[in-house]
C-alpha cells in the first residue's frame, strides 16, 4: 500500500517518500520489540520472587554439618534443605544460634527440614580459621557421638570466651598458642585436645573447598541462610527471628503436601 502511495509522486520523490516509510517502519518495530522484552522481563522478575522448593538427592545429604536430619522413609523429593553458614567467632551467629537456630532445630524436629551446617571462617577474625578448623575437626573426627552433637559442644564452649580470640587480644600470639588455647576449650568439654589442636590436612582442605564454594555461591558474612539453594535476605530488619524464618520455611518450602511429620 505504501508503494502505491509513493507512486503519485514523480521518481525522485518516490525514492525520498520511500525512504521515509521504511524508516518510519522501523521505527514502529524497535518500539514494538522493546515493549515486548519489557513484559517479558517483568514476568521473570515476578516469577524470581517465588521461592519454588528444590528438591535435592540423598548424595548431597554428606555436604556441611548435619544439625538436623529427617527420619529415616522421606524420599529425598520431599526433603527441604536449610543451609546455614556460621563462624564460631562472630557475634552475629552466636545471637542467631541462640534465638533462632536451636528453636528451629527443635520445633521441625521429625519433619523434612534437613538443616546443614557449613563454617565459614570471617578473614577479619584473625583466629577464625585456627578456631573454625578445630570445630570442623572434632565433628568430623566424631565416632560414636553425632558430629552435629561435637559440633554443638564446641561451639557452645567457644560462644561465651569469644573476647579472648579477638583481634587485640591475639594480636602478640603465634598460631601455636592460639591453638594451645583452642585445645584447652575442647578439653574443658571432654573433647580431644590433640585433635583439635592437629594439623590435619583433610580437614583443612575440606575447610577451603567449604570456603570457595562459599564464595562462589555469594556468602560474605555469618550467618548466611539459603533455603533449597535460595539465598535468604532480610528486608525492614537487621536480624532473623524465630518467627520470621519460620514463616518464611513455612510459606516457601514447607508445602502441606510435603509435610512428612513423624512425631
Amino acid at each position: 500500500m505504501w508503494i502505491m502511495l509513493g507512486s503519485s509522486f514523480p521518481a525522485r520523490q518516490q525514492l525520498t517518500v520511500r525512504w521515509i516509510l521504511a524508516f518510519c517502519t522501523f521505527c514502529i518495530l524497535t518500539v514494538a520489540d522493546l515493549i515486548a522484552a519489557t513484559s517479558n522481563n517483568s514476568t521473570r522478575r515476578s516469577r524470581a520472587s517465588v521461592i519454588t522448593p528444590i528438591p535435592i538427592t540423598f548424595s548431597t545429604l554428606a555436604e556441611g554439618i548435619i544439625l538436623l536430619e529427617p527420619p529415616y522413609g522421606i524420599p529425598p523429593s520431599k526433603i527441604v534443605r536449610l543451609d546455614i553458614y556460621g563462624e564460631l567467632l562472630c557475634p552475629d551467629y552466636r545471637d542467631f544460634v541462640t534465638t533462632v537456630e536451636s528453636r528451629i532445630l527443635e520445633k521441625y524436629k521429625h519433619t523434612n527440614l534437613l538443616v546443614l551446617l557449613h563454617l565459614f571462617p570471617l578473614p577479619y577474625h584473625h583466629a577464625s580459621y585456627v578456631v573454625n578448623q578445630a570445630a570442623l575437626g572434632l565433628s568430623t573426627t566424631a565416632k560414636d557421638d553425632d558430629p552435629g552433637d561435637t559440633l554443638r559442644l564446641f561451639r557452645n564452649a567457644v560462644f561465651p570466651v569469644q573476647e579472648i580470640f579477638g583481634n587485640e587480644a591475639t594480636m602478640n600470639k603465634t598460631t601455636t598458642e592460639i591453638m594451645q588455647v583452642v585445645g584447652d576449650i575442647a578439653a574443658s568439654v571432654g573433647l580431644s585436645r590433640e585433635v583439635a589442636m592437629a594439623l590435619d590436612r583433610d580437614v583443612d582442605m575440606k575447610l577451603r573447598s567449604t570456603i570457595k564454594a562459599a564464595w562462589e555461591r555469594g556468602v560474605t558474612g555469618t550467618p548466611s541462610l539459603y533455603l533449597n539453594s535460595v539465598p535468604l535476605y532480610l528486608a525492614g530488619t537487621d536480624r532473623w527471628t524465630e518467627g520470621l524464618l519460620s514463616d518464611v520455611i513455612d510459606a516457601c518450602a514447607m508445602d502441606s503436601s510435603n509435610v512428612v511429620d513423624f512425631a
